[in-house]
């Protein structure tokens, strides 16, 4: 169901109160958040001391990876420079693109600005989180506890000694029902238990999990079932996508009672940082809002380890997408500023906020339908096709353009230069490492392969130079592949192109063993498998070729 721009249209808007104007923060206020990074005191609350909120939550963010502007952007800014608090302004959709296009180095420092300038620490009273007995156990590794006025408050039923308190928290809630619920993922079967309470009590029918290291609060197998405390938790069914997973769960109560929860996990969010493509998440998104649309009023909740870097990260995109597709201005500051009234410090570290202006952008260039189905096709003529064609390859030239940044300084590296037949080498942030040890003269972590996906499971790589057949066969050992597609033979194939292979028998090359296990000849094509063994250890990786 397609929503109409008025109802996006606040997701825009500054907070109302004494914060109505929108984007100026006292100025005593802008020295203490970005100069000490110090305790802050919420409005109407009692003051609690730096000594005792170390005392109370000593688990912090430590687990984040700093948020290394240069490396996510291959760009150096002096970080002193964002502490000039310049007051950010809406910007029309319409021009993203120019606003995203005036130089890498100006938009990092203007986004940056924007992050430093947002308020940071308690905003709101958070008494029933630090009172709580049990606090160090039930907020796991987090520091963001929820407020007061937004957190959710479990149901308990006489005197059984069941706790009412979970960390997590409500945010934009409408029409007396939250439309999102934003949580860190359970650490324990206690927590885990509590955690199916609350998505029972709050009829939570979506479930987005962004973290892979949570306690396993569901099934592993298919058709089978998990008791967590009361509730009984039934895996029907789980279809793996290439960066997803989505189950079908059936929970059931103590009085048999039922509700249907469909988790969706997304496996290339890493942990503290950001996804390396933004096209996968802007696709995992349009997964979920599908599945989303179907439940009308019922919550969805968002979980991470803190419940506030990842997760709100994703929440930011999920409204924003839609702003950015039905209105006429958008303001990122604004969105993530009215998010922490209901949640504290989400959206954790710059390179998170750049990410959201970089997935935007990405988005804008992106047609809205990216796949089309053979049938499709079939019912289309060569004036349509064409068109298609030609909108969805400049999309996709801006991209590169956009990409171009990045950093490939290890590629260039002179040790490295002869390693690359021609003069263009891996992106830094995309290239495989090489881990196994190796023999020949000049070989190191680096060979010329690009990762397309973050997790590796699909490599391209050039074929190997006489110099590089030891690190082209530690990169087939080293990322397990099982599959290596040749697209020429070696008649058609460049000239400095080195066979790798054994036609029967084996060849070692440095510390690589290859083993012709088999071979079948095709009309068209030759298949082989391989057995590839490393000196150092024992399990081979077999290959089909």
């Amino acid at each position: 169901m397609l929503k109409s721009p008025d109802q996006y249209y606040n997701l825009n808007q500054p907070v109302s109160g004494d914060q109505a104007e929108g984007y100026e923060v006292p100025q005593d206020k802008i020295s203490s958040l970005v100069e000490s990074g110090s305790t802050y005191e919420a409005v109407g609350s009692t003051v609690v001391s730096e000594a005792s909120t170390e005392r109370e939550l000593k688990q912090d963010n430590d687990y984040e990876d700093p948020d290394d502007i240069k490396q996510y952007a291959g760009v150096y800014i002096n970080v002193d420079t964002a502490k000039k608090t310049t007051p950010p302004k809406l910007i029309k959709v319409s021009e993203l693109q120019d606003y995203m296009s005036r130089g890498r180095r100006n938009v990092i420092k203007d986004v940056v600005k924007e992050f430093m300038v947002l308020p940071r620490g308690w905003q709101h009273p958070c008494s029933e989180a630090i009172q709580h007995e049990s606090l160090k156990s039930k907020n796991s590794l987090s520091k963001t506890i929820p407020y007061d006025h937004t957190r959710v408050k479990l149901q308990v039923s006489g005197n059984t000694g069941e706790s009412d308190y979970y960390n997590a928290s409500i945010i934009k809630a409408q029409q007396g029902k939250a439309r999102f619920i934003a949580a860190i993922g359970p650490q324990s079967i206690g927590l885990a238990e509590q955690f199916w309470r609350m998505i029972w009590q709050q009829d939570v029918r979506t479930l987005v999990m962004l973290d892979e290291d949570v306690y396993s609060y569901w099934p592993s197998k298919v058709k089978t079932s998990e008791v967590f405390g009361e509730m009984t938790v039934l895996l029907q069914e789980a279809t793996n996508h290439q960066t997803y997973t989505n189950r079908k769960l059936k929970i059931i109560t103590a009085d048999d009672k039922i509700l249907n929860v469909h988790q969706l996990q997304f496996h290339i969010w890493p942990q503290g940082g950001v996804p390396g493509d933004c096209a996968n998440l802007i696709d995992f998104i349009k997964q979920v809002k599908t599945r989303q649309e179907q439940t009308k009023l019922s919550p969805m909740l968002i979980h991470c380890r803190d419940g506030s870097g990842s997760t709100v990260t994703f929440l930011a995109l999920y409204q924003l997408l839609d702003v950015l597709r039905y209105s006429s201005t958008i303001s990122i500051y604004n969105v993530i500023r009215n998010m922490r009234e209901h949640r504290m410090d989400v959206v954790l570290t710059r390179v998170q906020y750049l990410y959201i202006y970089d997935t935007l952008q990405h988005a804008q260039l992106t047609p809205e339908k990216t796949k089309t189905f053979s049938k499709e096709f079939n019912g289309m003529d060569d004036q349509t096709m064409n068109r298609k064609a030609v909108q969805e390859f400049a999309a996709l030239r801006k991209i590169q353009e956009l990409n171009m940044p990045q950093q490939q300084h290890i590629g260039e590296a002179e040790e490295n230069v002869y390693k690359n037949r021609f003069l263009e080498s891996s992106f830094d942030s995309s290239r495989p490492v090489l881990k196994s040890k190796s023999v020949t003269h000049g070989s190191n972590d680096y060979v010329n392969a690009t990762k397309l996906e973050d997790d590796g499971s699909i490599i391209l790589t050039q074929d190997p130079l006489a110099a590089t057949l030891e690190d082209f066969w530690r990169l087939v050992y080293d990322y397990k592949c099982s599959t290596i597609i040749m697209l020429k033979d070696m008649s058609t194939a460049n000239k400095t192109a080195a066979k790798y292979w054994p036609d029967s028998g084996m060849i070692t090359y440095g510390y690589i063993t290859v083993k012709c296990v088999n071979t079948e000849s095709q009309d068209l094509f030759r298949t082989q498998k391989f057995q590839v063994m490393h000196q150092d250890h024992q399990e081979p990786v077999i290959v089909n070729h």
